[in-house]
């Protein structure tokens, strides 16, 4: 192998960049690095090159560990986006400039520049200077300064993400051509999925610093094991579906479980159809595939030499809830369907024509569990929890981890105690449930455990209200509030369903990582979901808040951006706007005694280890009556719908 990464993480402050990466690279591999802004790719780029300090992990290369080495003394060439060529000289000193600082000969240098800038097609530019070039040529020149001396590593940092799209396509044919070439193990960091599909020998797709899924280009696409992937990558028609036996029954169409499915799988699993596996016809009895249903085509998209057709199915042909994907782009009873411009021209089909659908592939994934951490103390808070996660497990399907925490040792037995009592009820209702005892400081417990393994979801009962501290939460609620991105739902009073949940939109757009959140709970409860928005007067005491006028058009704007990722995955929401004082609104619509849980968005600024005093999601903690989710997001995470 050329490159391996043991549990690479890299901390800023107060959120983790990049989270307990384990991954290797082999021998003359081209391997891509994929995901959205914001997912750590660069970072684990600039952590194997020395350019960033790792927090903890090791870093291999060829069999050697290197994360305590200097950048130059690793052995690797970097390209960089902004191509970082030395303005002030020529194309022929930029490309040696790294042989020069090692002492190869001139002979060498000269022999090495012209073989590379052969084999680039930039023969007769070295006395150019980089003003003189277009992108791409800099962009040749920088990839040509690379592999000058040669080097065992070569790292891509998104190095066609400035030019135009000819262009692109041009230098990814001339990368694959040099890397053919010259053996050098590659990795290229890219969100382009048609850049990392035709360069990669392997994909690893990243998400929040995470690595979700490594794996062949066409294995990724056809068979991810993951819904997430089965999203990011392309258009997914993706299908929450019962299990019957060892059949799936999906409309009309009754598919078998593949392997290693069998008729003892779970009772959902998620069935993956890519749009250009279904068949379209104009009656049953022609289509060559099996047969699905029937429905409407609604609205076609020329893409490329194809098109994109969006076909609603009739609600009596087909039965299925559609998974709530990263980027909603799916409704239920709606399929996409992509065929070749001409065959769609030689039906004549037109929006509004019905057509008959048929399946030509499928792939089943398992239904996705929901990570749980449910923290207890002994104390009679802890009933909050789990009265709450009775009704929520079997819903979310939840893998249930109890930790059960003394701060002094003189509570160790109740905590133990608590611990049995917790599992006992907790264990009908989850899919599998795992105790922990911990003793020391019940923040620093919990978050110890978000370390080490990934959560979907941290649950604390809690007192919500503690006068002396400056938050006025339960304190071990209002620090792990501070410092873990993991979604916190704080319970302070009994609620033993969730049936009716709170989303509140407040200044600014929507958060759409706080509204996907709540989707995927409200989907799994099958609950009915009211979108708030309160057109604000001031965040700060209701006395120092300066009037302000009711923008109508603005809060409508903002609400119906969050009802459209809900609706759009057939999610019962509907909207309410208020004005007013941010707080005072939002606990006056919390504690109406209409609703079983409050869903609102935090942001973690950059730099800070806390929340502010006045933050409105402390303010709202200190004096709800409801079990309140926080969904944590920090910068250069997407904030709006």
């Amino acid at each position: 192998m050329s490159i391996l990464l043991e549990n690479v993480t890299k901390r800023l402050v107060n959120h983790t960049v990049v989270d307990r990466i384990n991954l290797t690279v082999k021998d003359r591999e081209f391997f891509v690095l994929l995901g959205p802004s914001g997912s750590g790719k660069s970072t684990i780029l600039r952590l194997i090159a020395g350019l960033t300090p790792l927090t903890s992990g090791k870093i291999f290369l060829h069999g050697h560990q290197v994360d305590h080495l200097p950048p130059q003394e690793r052995g690797i060439g970097y390209v960089f986006q902004n191509y970082s060529l030395f303005r002030h000289m020529t194309v022929a000193d930029n490309i040696e400039f790294g042989l020069r600082i090692r002492a190869v000969p001139p002979s060498e240098r000269q022999r090495r520049r012209e073989q590379l800038l052969e084999i680039l097609g930039l023969g007769g530019y070295g006395d150019r200077f980089p003003c003189q070039l277009s992108g791409g040529q800099q962009q040749r020149v920088a990839l040509a300064r690379a592999l000058a001396y040669s080097p065992d590593v070569l790292l891509l940092d998104e190095p066609f993400g400035a030019l135009d799209v000819k262009i692109r396509a041009q230098l990814r044919e001339s990368l694959k051509a040099i890397h053919q070439e010259l053996g050098v193990t590659s990795i290229l960091v890219t969100h382009d999925q048609e850049e990392a599909f035709e360069l990669g020998d392997r994909i690893a797709v990243l998400e929040q610093g995470k690595l979700v899924e490594v794996g062949l280009p066409e294995e990724l696409y056809q068979k991810p094991k993951t819904e997430y992937v089965a999203s990011f990558l392309g258009t997914a028609n993706l299908l929450r579906l019962w299990v019957s036996g060892a059949m799936v029954n999906l409309g009309q169409a009754s598919l078998p479980l593949p392997p290693p499915f069998t008729s003892a799988a779970p009772s959902q699993v998620d069935v993956l159809i890519r749009p250009e596996d279904i068949e379209l016809n104009s009656a049953q009895e022609k289509l060559t595939t099996t047969c699905l249903g029937y429905g409407e085509i609604k609205k076609v998209t020329p893409v490329g030499p194809g098109v994109k057709i969006r076909v609603t199915l009739k609600a009596d042909q087909v039965e299925f809830r559609h998974a709530l994907p990263p980027l909603p782009n799916l409704g239920v009873n709606v399929i996409y369907v992509v065929t070749s411009a001409r065959a769609y021209a030689q039906e004549g089909f037109r929006p509004g024509h019905h057509v008959w659908l048929g399946i030509r592939n499928y792939h089943v994934l398992p239904y996705e569990r929901t990570r749980v951490l449910l923290a207890i103390d002994g104390s009679a808070y802890q009933e909050y929890s789990l009265e709450l996660g009775k009704a929520l497990f079997p819903a979310l399907q939840s893998e249930v981890d109890i930790i059960g925490i003394a701060e002094r040792r003189s509570e160790q037995q109740k905590a133990q105690a608590g611990l049995v009592y917790a599992e006992r009820v907790v264990s009908p209702a989850a899919r599998r449930v795992r105790t922990l005892y911990r003793q020391g400081n019940a923040a620093d417990m919990i978050l110890g455990e978000l370390e080490k393994a990934p959560y979907d979801l941290v649950m604390i009962g809690t007192r919500g209200r503690r006068a002396p501290t400056r938050f006025k939460v339960g304190s071990t609620a209002a620090r792990v509030l501070q410092y873990s991105l993991t979604p916190i739902l704080v319970i302070p009073a009994e609620r033993k369903e969730i049936k009716n949940i709170l989303i509140c939109v407040t200044a600014g757009e929507p958060g759409r990582i706080a509204i996907l959140q709540t989707g995927r709970m409200a989907l799994k409860a099958q609950a009915k979901v009211t979108v708030l928005h309160v057109v604000s007067s001031g965040f700060g005491s209701p006395a120092a808040a300066k009037e302000a006028p009711v923008d109508e058009d603005g809060a409508k704007a903002q609400v119906d951006r969050a009802l459209q990722l809900l609706t759009s995955n057939q999610i019962n929401a509907v909207k309410k706007v208020r004005s007013g004082h941010t707080v005072e609104e939002i606990l006056a619509e919390a504690n109406s005694g209409n609703y079983d849980l409050v869903v609102t968005g935090a942001y973690l600024p950059y730099g800070h280890s806390s929340l502010l005093v006045d933050n409105f999601t402390t303010q709202i903690l200190a004096n709800i009556h409801v079990p309140m989710l926080v969904v944590r997001y920090k910068e250069g995470f997407p904030r709006s719908g």
